[in-house]
């Protein structure tokens, strides 16, 4: 598929380069490792071909991969072509020789589309900012939801204080980081969430501004869950794994599924110092549901 239309890791397939809508070229889920027949040059099968392509329907990269199998007539019995020349599906032996050979051009196309995405979230990283593409995954999810009515009544000068008190923690200087600071204030006036990483002491994992169903949230960096975990891993997905051995890796990867084991814990506890946690209930709802609609969004291309 060319670039133009797999802009970003999330597109779906509906989004090009320019965020025009393409869902017209079909290139959706449905597609996912579809394999188009073509007999005498006359398409007679397009859909899945069972134990052909590693990965399969649950790897929706391969929507972006295209595969093409031509033959002559005189191999029909080998494709189990019908009598009405619609259908096929390659006899085992042969299915075993198509899937080998497509195992090095399909594993090379998935990774060039992967390597582009990270290019591509790189230099966004680099232009707009570290957390714009979560910020705008929030921006794509949350008009579905009702609007949040915490800070109902904020005015522009309470979205300014908060800029402010950012360039504070952030330690920005108003001359030399004008764009920044600029960036930051566009942010909160238009994003439903603004993400922004800072540094206190303090055992607070995050301060949360409301502003008219808006929120403006700083990470304290100093936190345990921040330096310990979210800063190594964000290291490993910045600078990948050449540098590491399978051990280090590993220890990364059950660093995080225990930070997320503890980080539930540590909220069950925080519940608990509640005398009437039941009240609780729709946070807890709305935690989760809000939780799996980003996740989805964010990971719906892997």
């Amino acid at each position: 598929m060319p670039r133009e239309f797999r802009p970003y890791s999330g597109a779906g397939g509906s989004t090009d380069h320019n965020g025009d809508d393409i869902s017209a070229f079909q290139i959706n889920e449905d597609n996912t490792a579809k394999i188009s027949i073509l007999r005498n040059g006359r398409e007679i099968y397009y859909d899945i071909v069972p134990r052909l392509l590693e990965g399969g329907r649950s790897d929706k990269v391969l929507r972006y991969v295209a595969i093409e199998v031509s033959f002559p007539a005189e191999l029909d019995e080998y494709f189990q072509v019908r009598n009405v020349k619609r259908g096929a599906e390659p006899v085992s032996k042969l299915r075993s020789e198509l899937r080998e050979w497509l195992k090095a051009p399909v594993k090379q196309a998935l990774k060039k589309v992967r390597a582009d995405w990270k290019e591509t979230e790189k230099r966004k990283r680099l232009e707009d900012g570290e957390h714009t593409e979560t910020m705008d995954t929030a921006a794509r999810v949350f008009p579905n939801f009702p609007r949040g009515i915490a800070g109902r009544g904020a005015t522009p000068e309470d979205e300014e204080r908060v800029v402010e008190q950012a360039v504070v923690d952030l330690g920005l200087d108003h001359e030399e980081d004008s764009a920044k600071i600029e960036q930051i204030r566009e942010q909160i006036r238009t994003k439903p969430i603004t993400l922004m990483g800072g540094s206190w002491p303090g055992k607070e994992l995050l301060v949360i501004d409301h502003l008219n169903g808006k929120a403006a949230v700083k990470f304290n960096l100093r936190h345990a869950l921040f330096e310990q975990v979210y800063l190594p891993l964000k290291k490993l997905a910045d600078e990948g794994t050449q540098n590491l051995d399978p051990e280090e890796i590993t220890d990364l990867a059950r660093r995080g599924q225990t930070a997320v084991d503890h980080l539930l814990i540590a909220y069950a506890h925080a519940e608990a110092m509640y005398p009437d946690p039941e009240r609780l209930d729709d946070l807890r709802t709305y935690w989760g549901m809000f939780t799996e609609a980003l996740l989805r969004e964010a990971f719906r291309d892997q």
